[in-house]
């Protein structure tokens, strides 16, 4: 097959995914993390097609791709690669029980000097209503 042949097969590829056919694939784009092949699929196309409608079509396509899912998708990748758990396995690396003692130290510590500052306000008022009586 030659290169004319294969980019003419790619640009009826793009017009079928843009077909009412393929509206639920094209649903699927709106979650990137739930279908990463999928997203990494199309920007492959889109790197073989010349700048024509077909790419045109697809860029535009790819581009409504909500951008934090991409993000999160690229630093999931990066994990990956570099080694590290994943996503799931960095969620449970969580301690929520350590954080929620963290969190009720803060706001004891937090009541306890607000209750100083308003006895120490108290104090000064009685102090004020003694030197001024």
């Amino acid at each position: 097959m030659g290169s004319v042949e294969f980019l003419l097969q790619l640009d009826r590829l793009v017009q079928l995914i843009e077909a009412p056919v393929f509206a639920r694939l094209r649903l699927q784009l709106l979650q990137p993390e739930s279908h990463p092949a999928l997203v990494a699929v199309l920007y492959g196309l889109l790197m073989l097609l010349p700048q024509s409608g077909a790419f045109q079509t697809l860029q535009q396509r790819l581009s409504l791709v909500p951008q934090l899912g991409l993000l999160r998708l690229h630093i999931g990748f990066r994990d990956k690669e570099a080694g590290g758990r994943g996503r799931q396995q960095q969620k449970a690396a969580i301690d929520f029980g350590e954080l929620q003692g963290t969190f009720e130290r803060v706001q004891q510590r937090y009541r306890e000097h607000r209750r100083a500052l308003q006895e120490q306000q108290r104090l000064s008022l009685l102090d004020d209503d003694r030197t001024l009586g």
